[in-house]
């Protein structure tokens, strides 16, 4: 809300945080994923300037993949934090689940807006972060958070319009989907399929959100990174790379391992970077 001062002050807001910077001595620039201001920068006073009672606490409790809630207020492009405190516990990221909870963070970071809400979106962040250390169906729900932002950044294409659209008691049939000509039956498309591939099985588990064959995993990953892609621009994605450095140090720690194990290490590294290994993002 707005004071009569003018100042914008907001209380006990759920939050995520997705990125801090350090500001010298003055605390920390933090970027936060909220439910109903979606995603704000604040500021965090460095500890020196924080009462003695309040040093260590407020800046243990700013870490990433953790339910927040928060107050901040001020005036200008930079509020200052308030108070933080612990909405609940989600078990610590490790290994590969670990780096999906940084490509969640940074999709989040580089396609949504500052103060352009998606509860829905919110909602599903935290969704997808709770599954992803239990490992369940981890690939799947990578596709679905992405799905999800696509639609709330209003960037998804209308599966439903797809398959109102297919000839009833054709069995499947297959899409070649592109940025200009949206879906078009393979069997029309001009040249061939020049985007991608996808099977009305798959749209339709998309839609159902219930997990699919390795072959419809396969197509909403072609697809969903077809789509990211043209919005997230030329930058790669630095999430990316790390799954990249991880491969290059998997390679390395079996350099001198025994032919057999190192062709078994060799042929997990590839999986991985093709996105049929455990690493999909």
């Amino acid at each position: 809300m707005v004071t009569g001062a003018g100042e914008l002050r907001v209380e006990q807001q759920p939050a995520l945080l997705l990125h801090r910077y350090r500001l010298k001595e003055a605390g920390f620039r933090l970027e936060l994923w909220t439910r109903d201001y979606g995603r704000v920068a604040l500021m965090a006073r460095g500890e020196g300037r924080q009462p003695q009672r309040k040093r260590g606490a407020q800046s243990g409790l700013l870490q990433p993949f953790q339910p927040l809630m928060v107050s901040w207020g001020g005036r200008g492009s930079l509020p200052l934090l308030y108070t933080v405190e612990s909405a609940g516990y989600l078990p610590p990221l490790t290994g590969s689940a670990l780096l999906c909870g940084f490509y969640l963070n940074e999709l989040l970071m580089r396609l949504t807006e500052r103060y352009d809400p998606h509860p829905q979106l919110f909602s599903k962040t935290l969704h997808t972060l709770l599954h992803l250390e239990s490992g369940d169906s981890l690939e799947w729900e990578l596709r679905l958070f992405e799905r999800t932002l696509l639609v709330e950044i209003g960037y998804c294409p209308d599966f439903e319009a797809v398959l109102s659209g297919a000839v009833a008691g054709e069995g499947e049939e297959r899409y070649c989907y592109r940025y200009d000509d949206g879906f078009v039956p393979l069997s029309s498309a001009v040249g061939g399929c020049n985007g991608v591939v996808v099977s009305t099985t798959t749209i339709r588990t998309l839609i159902s959100e219930q997990p699919g064959d390795e072959e419809v995993l396969s197509q909403a990953k072609r697809l969903m990174r077809y789509l990211l892609v043209r919005y997230l621009g030329p930058q790669p994605l630095q999430s990316r790379k790390m799954m990249e450095d991880q491969i290059r140090l998997r390679r390395r720690s079996v350099a001198a391992a025994t032919p057999l194990l190192q062709m078994e290490a060799e042929n997990q590294c590839d999986q991985i970077k093709e996105g049929r290994g455990d690493v999909r993002i």
